[in-house]
């Protein structure tokens, strides 16, 4: 699955960053894919889900701290940067516009009804 894809996300935690075996191994074969995939092309992101310390062969790459206010919008800058790169997404399209609603980042969604009283 991960030759194939066009991108990989790879979700850690504390817990994640200290597990032994599939994930440790799926993290080895993504890498040898992003050795094969152009200097310049985001192939691969890692996204902290908390305030895990870096694996080491991790640390080279841009990260998203997905607790990080700005973490929405930088991951889906970086996807949609990825689709145009791969021909998903003609070079010409908007990049997706976030945009404060009730304090929480969301894409071009209609905003939240109001609460009922």
């Amino acid at each position: 699955m991960v030759r194939e894809s066009d991108i990989v996300l790879v979700c850690l935690s504390q817990r994640s960053v200290i597990k032994a075996g599939y994930v440790q191994k799926e993290l080895a074969f993504a890498l040898d894919v992003v050795e094969q995939q152009p200097e310049d092309a985001i192939y691969l992101i890692p996204l902290r889900l908390d305030a895990c310390e870096a694996p080491e062969r991790l640390r080279h790459l841009n990260w998203v701290d997905l607790f990080a206010d700005d973490s929405l919008a930088r991951l889906l800058r970086a996807l949609h940067t990825r689709a145009i790169g791969v021909g998903a997404l003609p070079p010409m399209t908007k990049p997706i516009v976030m945009r404060e609603v009730q304090g929480a980042d969301v894409s071009s969604a209609p905003p939240a009804p109001p609460a009922p009283d």
